[in-house]
């Protein structure tokens, strides 16, 4: 069984994938050590926004149709118009707008955390950290709100149900 360690960045946010996080609650988390959850055993304390940040992350990576994960000056134009076919059709099972739609607000959420996280001094205090992860956490969060508003019901919903199949595909941190 493949399973899945989560850091949760020193915030010690412990969420489950069905319940909506809100950003207050992010704010409201005081934990002074990173800690490591095993997705395997208790999805249920994996952060949802880390649930939703590699979903969007490596369906972006799927659409370009290339073996780069470089998400940084990718732009929606440069997403292969089969990779897009594919993910709505295969892999999410959504109309190709909605799947177009998804992997739009999802790429531009990973660039704005990724520009939040890659911002980082290199010596920099515990507390600025937690605050870019918190607004990089915000960011994701957004954006699985915005899919919400701009999807129809049964679209979000298809994509909701892939979620938890994602959080026992891979190891995080990776190991060495």
């Amino acid at each position: 069984m493949k399973r899945l360690v989560a850091t949760c960045f020193a915030l010690g946010v412990l969420a489950t994938s069905a319940t909506w996080v809100s950003v207050s609650h992010l704010r409201s988390q005081n934990v002074s050590s990173p800690c490591s959850v095993n997705g395997a055993e208790y999805p249920e304390l994996i952060p949802e926004y880390f649930v939703w940040e590699f979903f969007f992350r490596s369906r972006a990576t799927s659409a370009l149709g290339t073996e780069s994960t470089e998400l940084a000056n990718v732009s929606t134009a440069d997403f292969h118009p089969n990779g897009i076919m594919n993910i709505a059709r295969m892999d999410l099972k959504v109309p190709d707008q909605d799947a177009r739609t998804f992997l739009e607000v999802g790429l531009k959420a990973v660039q704005k955390a990724d520009s939040l996280r890659g911002s980082l001094p290199a010596q920099v205090p515990q507390a600025f950290f937690r605050n870019r992860e918190i607004e990089a956490a915000e960011a994701i969060l957004d954006a699985r709100d915005e899919l919400a508003r701009r999807l129809s019901v049964n679209s979000f919903q298809a994509i909701r149900r892939r979620l938890p199949r994602q959080s026992t595909v891979f190891d995080f941190p990776p190991k060495r």
